[in-house]
């Protein structure tokens, strides 16, 4: 599988996105018999991942690599056995000196590069939103603040105005106005002032 280097870019986020750990990778690589001691490790599991991604591609192994992934739960593997057919089409194509189907190939390559674009924005919304839902399930509103269900004695309030408007859970000032003597709030984001 031949990749450039904004796709095998691209498949080291994909690798990060889909919560790819070292373990897993691993894993992978022993499978399909590669040692993961002849790959350069890097600091970071971007810097990582393309290590891995420029190895396994200089020694035909990608494709294997990335079925086994799949086999742990990976999604990304599809969209790259696409491209990697694409590319074995293009080639045939330059054999037969058809330029016709040369750009139409790549044209059909760059369409499915921004689908895949898309799909990972599409799952990172998801993601966003599930995590959203999962705050707002822990939530609960007394008067114009919320407060986790586990904050019994109700001493960690969030500004309402934050979370209804910019889904931001943002904590309050709790204060005694000294003219009314009222218990007030104060959001330092905000800036939402209200008696409690």
């Amino acid at each position: 599988m031949k990749l450039t280097e904004k796709e095998i870019a691209e498949l080291a986020e994909d690798c990060i996105s889909n919560f790819l750990t070292r373990e897993t990778a691993h894993h992978a690589l022993l499978k399909i018999g590669i040692n993961p001691a002849l790959i350069q490790d890097a600091p970071d599991e971007r810097a990582y991942y393309t290590n891995i991604i420029q190895f396994l591609c200089s020694h035909g192994q990608l494709e294997n690599w990335l079925t086994e992934l799949s086999k742990e739960g990976l999604k990304f593997t599809q969209e790259w056995e696409i491209i990697d057919n694409i590319t074995q089409v293009m080639d045939l194509s330059k054999k037969y000196q058809d330029q016709a189907l040369q750009q139409s190939i790549l044209e059909l390559r760059e369409k499915i590069l921004v689908l895949r674009e898309e799909n990972l924005k599409l799952k990172e919304n998801l993601m966003s939103l599930q995590k959203q839902k999962e705050i707002e399930d822990v939530l609960i509103r007394v008067g114009n603040l919320y407060y986790k269900r586990t904050d019994e004695k109700k001493e960690h309030p969030y500004c309402m105005t934050c979370w209804d408007y910019d889904n931001k859970l943002v904590s309050v000032i709790l204060y005694n106005n000294i003219t009314t003597g009222n218990k007030c709030f104060r959001c330092t984001v905000c800036n939402a002032r209200k008696n409690k």
